[in-house]
């Protein structure tokens, strides 16, 4: 709930501004981070150069949420390495949108990270994503395959 209670006298900037307290609304209710206070109306505050004409407010709730994205991350062959993000999920189930997010290929013993397919592609290990949508990317691998060439000495007659 946005409360607009204002004060009697008033004052621009209040480090005593609460959400609670507020006339005629009880504090039993809207309680877990739920509430805003306009305590001040319109006033000229000059910001960078520029006069603008706002009001003073105290918040405890989220007045905007971004949208949460799911990320998904998998490898080409199980056996061949593992693929994981290396940032904490920011939002239940996933990423916020405009989070950044890096993206690890691991190879295991016998194999070489050859790039990224599926929403990304690429070599960059690790690989870096910007969140904008449900994402899922693939890390693939290749086994190493070399030959080791040995030369033939003979005694000498």
């Amino acid at each position: 709930v946005w409360m607009a209670q204002w004060a009697a006298q008033p004052f621009i900037d209040s480090p005593t501004a609460s959400v609670w307290n507020v006339p005629y609304v009880s504090n039993a209710v809207w309680v877990n981070h739920q509430r805003l206070h306009q305590y001040t109306g319109g006033h000229d505050e000059t910001w960078g150069g520029v006069t603008l004409n706002v009001d003073s407010d105290v918040l405890d709730a989220r007045v905007a949420a971004l949208p949460c994205y799911a990320l998904s991350v998998g490898v080409s062959a199980p056996a061949a390495g593992a693929a994981s993000t290396l940032s904490a999920a920011t939002c239940s189930g996933g990423y916020f949108a405009n989070s950044s997010v890096q993206l690890q290929a691991t190879p295991s013993n016998g194999y070489l990270f050859t790039g990224w397919s599926g929403d990304a592609a690429g070599p960059a290990n690790p690989l870096t994503v910007y969140v904008d949508g449900s994402k899922s990317y693939v890390a693939n691998f290749a086994a190493i395959q070399s030959r080791i060439y040995l030369p033939v000495v003979q005694n000498a007659p």
